[in-house]
């Protein structure tokens, strides 16, 4: 969809204990293009997945938000996130958008096999 990726794996004795994939970039198709693309991750997920274990829209800053046309710019400045996170029995998925001076949508994966805490950006 025009954007550049990053993806990164870990790879543990011949098993996947890790993945990320992350869009990080301006928006090339409307202001709330990434909360779009976070949102059909999201559905995706849901649909395989089952409701989320953990479901949050954060906002830091509460000055766009009676503006839903411009929230796509919120993200952009750190003003609003969202994040949700599934547990099944192999590991855990989650998917978050944030931004500073750029969305970044990220999706990964962890294996129940990888030991480092979680970190949220």
């Amino acid at each position: 969809a025009d954007h550049g990726v990053v993806e990164g794996y870990d790879f543990r004795e011949g098993m996947l204990v890790r993945g990320r994939y992350v869009f990080l970039q301006h928006p090339v198709n409307g202001l709330n293009e990434f909360i779009d693309y976070y949102a059909a991750v999201k559905e995706s997920l849901t649909a395989v997945y089952g409701q989320p274990l953990d479901d949050r829209t954060i906002w830091e800053n509460d000055l766009y938000e009676p503006l839903p046309d411009y929230w796509g710019i919120a993200v952009q400045i750190g003003h609003l996130r969202y994040a949700a996170t599934w547990k099944t029995p192999q590991g855990t998925l989650s998917i978050e958008l944030t931004g500073n001076h750029h969305s970044r949508l990220a999706i990964e994966y962890r294996s129940n096999d990888f030991a480092e805490p979680l970190q949220t950006a």
